[in-house]
Order: C-alpha cells, then sequence, then structure tokens
C-alpha cells in the first residue's frame, strides 16, 4: 500500500467501481428488455452508486482546491476529464458513423449523431460541468454567506440552462447536491471523525437500517433514467414529480451512509481493511479508465451480444431465468470477466506513458488524495 494515499477512499472508489461493473452486468444481460428496472440488486445498486461516486468526487476536488490556485484546478480538469472526453467519445462517434451508416441520411442525421456521441461519459461531463462552476464561486467568494449564495445560484443556473447548451442537464441536477456536499464535507471533517469514531452509534444504526426500508419503494419511476427531475411538464404531474425528487434524493444520501457505515464498521478490523484494499484498492485508484473502457466492452459490444443471442434464440433469454443464479452468480462471474480484462488493459496501458496521457490524461483525477 501506498500509505501517502487515504487508502479508505481507494477502497470507497473501488466498491463504487465493482457495482458499476455489476449494475451493467445485470442491465444489459436483460438484451434490451426493461425487467433490470425491478430487479432487487440493481435497485439496490441503483439507489446510491453513483450519487456515492460523485460525493467522493466533490470530496477530492475540495481537496485539490485547497492545494493550487484557480489556474492549476482548471487546467487539471481540462488535463484530466475534458481530454478524454473528447478523445473516447470521438471514438464512439466513429463507431457510430459505421454501424449506424443506414440511418445517417442528411447532415441534421449526421449532427445530431454528434451531439449523441460527444455527450456520451454522462458522470465525467457532470463532475466537469459542475466542479467548474463550484470552482468559480469558491475562488471568488470567501464569506460564508456569499458562498452559500453563490452555491445556490449554481444549482439554479443547472435548472434554467437549455439542454441544447448543457450536456447531461439532468444527470448535472441530480448530481450537484451530492458533488457540493461531498465538496463541503471536505471543510467539515469533523462529521466524518465523529462516525468513525463510535461517539454516534446511534446515528450510525439509525443510517444502516434506513436505506433499506427507503429501497423497498424504490421502483421504475423513481428512477433518473425514466422520470428525470423537471418539475414543469412531468409525465407524473407536479406533485408527483416532486415527491419523485426528494425521495430519489434522500435515498441515495441515506445509500451513502450506508455503505460508509458498514465499510467503516469494517475497517475497525485492520486485517479485513487490508483485505478490502487489495481486492478494491488498487480498483479504486483507477476508476476513470475502468468506467470508460467498461462503455465499450460491457455497454457496447457485450450489450449487442446480448440483443443478438436472444434475437436469434426467438425472444428467449436463458440467462434471466432464475433470480437466485441470475444475481449471486452468473452476473458477478460475468462482470468479474469483464473487470479482470479491462483491469489488464488499463495497467498495460499505462506502461506506455505517451498512450497513456493521449487516452487518460494522467492516472489519478485528482493527484494525490489526502
Amino acid at each position: 500500500m501506498n500509505r501517502n494515499r487515504n487508502i479508505d477512499f481507494d477502497i470507497y472508489k473501488g466498491i463504487a467501481c465493482w457495482l458499476v461493473i455489476w449494475g451493467h452486468t445485470i442491465q444489459y444481460c436483460y438484451a434490451g428488455g426493461q425487467e433490470f428496472y425491478e430487479n432487487l440488486v440493481f435497485r439496490f445498486i441503483y439507489g446510491f452508486h453513483m450519487p456515492f461516486f460523485m460525493i467522493i468526487s466533490g470530496y477530492l476536488f475540495c481537496a485539490s482546491c485547497h492545494r493550487y490556485d484557480l489556474r492549476v484546478v482548471l487546467r487539471k480538469q481540462i488535463q484530466h476529464i475534458a481530454y478524454p472526453l473528447i478523445i473516447w467519445n470521438g471514438i464512439n462517434f466513429l463507431c457510430k458513423l459505421v454501424y449506424e451508416a443506414g440511418t445517417v441520411h442528411s447532415l441534421v442525421d449526421f449532427v445530431k449523431s454528434m451531439y449523441r456521441s460527444f455527450t456520451g461519459l454522462w458522470f465525467l461531463w457532470s463532475i466537469l460541468i459542475i466542479s467548474v462552476l463550484v470552482a468559480g464561486v469558491y475562488y471568488r467568494t470567501a464569506a460564508p454567506v456569499q458562498r452559500g449564495a453563490g452555491y445556490l445560484t449554481v444549482f439554479v443556473i443547472l435548472i434554467l440552462l437549455p439542454a441544447k447548451i448543457e450536456p447531461c442537464k439532468t444527470m448535472n441536477i441530480w448530481m450537484y447536491p451530492y458533488f457540493l456536499t461531498g465538496f463541503l464535507l471536505f471543510e467539515k471533517k469533523d462529521a466524518i471523525h465523529q462516525l468513525k469514531s463510535g461517539k454516534q452509534n446511534i446515528v450510525k444504526y439509525m443510517s444502516v437500517a434506513l436505506y433499506p426500508v427507503l429501497l423497498h419503494f424504490f421502483h421504475y419511476e423513481d428512477y433518473i433514467y425514466t422520470s428525470g427531475v423537471n418539475l414543469f411538464g412531468a409525465e407524473y404531474g407536479f406533485t408527483r414529480q416532486l415527491q419523485i425528487d426528494i425521495y430519489r434524493w434522500i435515498l441515495g444520501y441515506s445509500g451513502i451512509l450506508f455503505i460508509v457505515v458498514v465499510l467503516q464498521l469494517l475497517f475497525q478490523k485492520a486485517r479485513v481493511k487490508d483485505a478490502l484494499f487489495r481486492l478494491f484498492g488498487n480498483l479504486g485508484q483507477i476508476t476513470l479508465q475502468v468506467y470508460i473502457i467498461q462503455r465499450i466492452l460491457l455497454e457496447e459490444i457485450f450489450g449487442r451480444i446480448c440483443k443478438l443471442t436472444v434475437s436469434y434464440g426467438g425472444g428467449v433469454n436463458l440467462i434471466t431465468g432464475n433470480m437466485y443464479l441470475y444475481n449471486l452468480i452468473l452476473t458477478p462471474m460475468i462482470g468479474l470477466a469483464h473487470l479482470v480484462v479491462i483491469y489488464k488493459l488499463v495497467w498495460w496501458i499505462k506502461k506506455h506513458k505517451r498512450l497513456n496521457h493521449y487516452l487518460f490524461g494522467e492516472v489519478s483525477l485528482y493527484g494525490k488524495e489526502t
């Protein structure tokens, strides 16, 4: 272990990264069907895994803001996020031109295909957009009240900006509170230390119990992908959409508390913590690379193979026949196989510094975590 890093965050990010792989495996094994939205394991993962990633990103970004000036921070964001976005979404666009050649009949179709391709990897877009706006407030204001007003203004801006000029608008609105929470937690570390110290046991155990209870009510219309966040013109009406939005944010926070408290309880045993680091720590150091490559191998290639298999099999999906076998053995094994391939590919690229620089910027998204 590199003890100069905070290995807690490597473990957190590694587990969150594994949940992304597992969740996508569950989704794409359904071969285009929508039944995965009610899959119990999928619901457990999707209730909190991307908010968990975003709150960690906000925390580490604030650490970077404390070390560097605005110009350096913006340069790092461009190098580590914007650059890979352009490269990999460009690759995705070229691939789409090949396998969607029959659907591009005009310049308008070409532009639409380009826009869809370059707004891919939505999580990286959200980190880039939100972090730049939050950094603008952090560096330009000093008084707590002014900063608070600035952060609220950023949220309003994200809501009001037209979707055509704001990539992944819906996701940005959803993710912003989590990113800001992580950002502010870095400056309020006492809250984390209290959870780790054992002095707030009631809060710990209540948070562990809350997520499973809330998860019971998490269904198809509660996903960000199905209902969005727009209160006006929403399919479910203003009141119902407001309830969904509030419930979804609370569910995300409770899920984050759930996983953090459980892990911190496990971390009390040094051997368990070391074992978790060996399983997830190295993975937690390359989450950007894994997130990008899984989009090609898992979402694009494997997803298409699943659709073709079901199509040639007369619409019968043999994999999803037994839910216990599917959730606890098949999808973890398929996800693990993808992860091994991705992991080896990433570390092979890391050995070639020039290639690694062109494809991923640098190894770490925010430098050394603290």
